[in-house]
This record gives C-alpha cells, structure tokens and sequence, in this order.
C-alpha cells in the first residue's frame, strides 16, 4: 500500500453521515484568507471536511483573522509574509509541518503553478506527511500552450 492510500483509507467509507475514522487534514493556501475564488473554494472544501467529523487545519499567508474561521473541527493558522518575493514561505509554518506538530495524516497544496508549495511540499515530504495537490487555476489548452510571449 502506498502513502497515498495509507492516508486516505477510511476517507470513503461513512456510516451515518459521520466518517468513520476522523483524520487530521492541512489545507494550504498561500493567500488564505484574502477574498477570492480559490480562499472561497479552500474555506468550502475545509468546511465541508469538518463537518464530516474530520479535523482540519487551514495554513495560509494572507492578512486576516484566523480565528474568524475557526469551528468545531476547523481552524485557521496564518503566518504573514514579509516580502513579494512569490518563493518566501515563512520559515514558521515550514517548522511546523517538518515537526508535524498537528499530527496531519494528509496535506493538500492548492494550485498548481505557486512557487511555494514547492518549499511546503518538501517540507510536508520530510515529515512524512502524504500530499496532494488540487488544481484550481485556469488549465485551458489554449493558456498552457507554448508561444513567443511565454
């Protein structure tokens, strides 16, 4: 078995509405909780996951009020950015998932194309903490095809 199905065995199965086995799931998301469509897609997706009985953490760079997003089974940890440089992620939340101080059995990186999730991927890969990751961005043909300008 891989570390893919190891992490989500049980996440299938439910009886009654409730998850059978709780698991504990981070959600990343460089610019959570700043308003746009993937922070409203992330918050949804951690909402829903909780609601299932399931224990997730959200991490995110963004300004705002984490405790605003907390609910049983959910919360929101922020660790703000200092710079525009698109490859910096706080050497804080990388501590922390190369810990595993929140005991996470899976992690899902959003978006595909952030130069961060690189630094959160290798982090979460020396934890030994299995990813995902969920692509929200525009996969048009046309938007990924080679041309002059890109």
């Amino acid at each position: 078995m891989n570390t893919i199905e190891r992490a989500t065995t049980g996440l299938v199965a439910e009886c009654g509405g409730r998850a059978q086995r709780r698991i504990r799931i981070g959600s990343f998301q460089v610019g959570f909780p700043e308003p746009d469509g993937m922070t409203t897609a992330v918050r949804g997706l951690s909402r829903a996951l909780a609601s299932r009985g399931h224990e997730v953490t959200i991490y995110g760079c963004g300004a705002g009020d984490a405790d605003a997003e907390s609910r049983p089974g959910l919360r929101a940890l922020l660790f703000p950015l200092r710079t525009r440089n698109p490859f910096f992620v706080p050497r804080a939340l990388l501590r922390r998932l190369e810990a595993n101080e929140d005991g996470l059995e899976l992690l899902m990186l959003h978006s595909m194309f952030h130069p961060a999730n690189v630094a959160v991927a290798r982090a979460a890969r020396r934890a030994g903490i299995p990813y995902i990751v969920c692509p929200h961005d525009p996969y048009h043909p046309n938007l990924l095809r080679k041309n002059r300008i890109r």
